[in-house]
């Protein structure tokens, strides 16, 4: 079954759009909205894939309808897969950082996907 999951812009994980250290609320990561970046990825991002057949597996930055701005990724699978996008971030020791992003996810069957 085809899945296609439409990472919206502006603070995405599993594609961990938003990763704000709580004490500033600076935004550690670079191009969070997916807004930079000049071939089918965004600048400073990654595709990750788990998969027995990585090339089931799409990762596209596309401009458009976001949830803010215009930028965003659609990951589309065509097999089982744990596909995301990654970025390193610096962190420091003994402190507490948030993660928000946003996700919409179309043709998710129901339970496990791996199953």
């Amino acid at each position: 079954m085809r899945k296609k999951i439409l990472l919206a812009a502006c603070a995405a994980l599993l594609c961990l759009v938003s990763c704000n250290k709580m004490q500033t609320g600076t935004n550690l990561l670079k191009n969070p909205g997916f807004e930079e970046g000049g071939g089918a990825l965004p600048s400073y991002w990654s595709q990750d894939v788990w998969s027995e057949n990585t090339l089931a597996v799409s990762c596209v930055r596309e401009s458009g309808t976001a949830y803010e701005g215009t930028g965003f990724v659609t990951i589309t699978s065509n097999a089982p897969a744990d596909a995301k996008l990654v970025q390193n971030v610096a962190v420091s020791p003994k402190s507490i950082y948030k993660l928000s992003g946003y996700i919409k996810a179309e043709d998710i069957p129901e339970g496990n996907a791996h199953d």
